[in-house]
């Protein structure tokens, strides 16, 4: 965690590869953390309903016990059929709202500082992938990318075709 979070500081992506449990959250938070201490806003995206809906609960409780430098009220949520506050500071999305708005609304992610992709082995499906290496490919490189993952198969493999889409970034395993 701790050569993740210096990658972080660093400026750079990161791929975080573990087991269930075994803390990728941490470094998705400290992510959060440090976009707000310096200013930017955040997006969180999720494959799923459920655990979108999950995280804008927690990160809610974790603004409001002043582990994030935001307000409970400062945390949006973007899906299919919910949209809370989606200008907020920090914002949970399913993956295809994200790929829909680099497409219709460049300018939302001006202050946008980091983009974590929990769950990133949905690149390889093969009905939803694209919509996840799409969002991977426009973002602005100036974004630091923070992809969650406890399944992704050849993590090396993903890791060069991430350094080959977004250099100069540098993208630490």
């Amino acid at each position: 965690q701790s050569v993740s979070c210096n990658c972080l500081e660093a400026g750079e992506s990161v791929l975080v590869s573990a087991h269930t449990s075994a803390g990728k959250t941490v470094v998705a938070e400290y992510a959060i953390a440090m976009a707000l201490r310096d200013g930017q806003r955040v997006v969180y995206t999720s494959p799923l309903k459920a655990l979108s809906n999950q995280k804008y609960a927690d990160f809610r409780a974790k603004a409001a016990s002043g582990m994030f430098a935001c307000e409970p009220e400062d945390v949006g949520i973007v899906t299919g059929d919910v949209q809370n506050n989606p200008d907020g500071k920090v914002i949970i999305a399913m993956t295809e709202i994200i790929h829909n708005y680099l497409y219709s609304n460049t300018a939302y992610f001006d202050d946008v500082g980091v983009v974590v992709f929990d769950e990133v082995h949905y690149i390889n499906d093969p009905e939803r992938g694209k919509v996840w290496e799409g969002a991977i490919v426009m973002l602005p490189p100036r974004v630091t990318l923070v992809m969650l993952s406890a399944t992704i198969p050849k993590a090396e493999k993903f890791v060069a075709w991430l350094r080959a889409v977004k250099a100069p970034r540098e993208v630490g395993l």
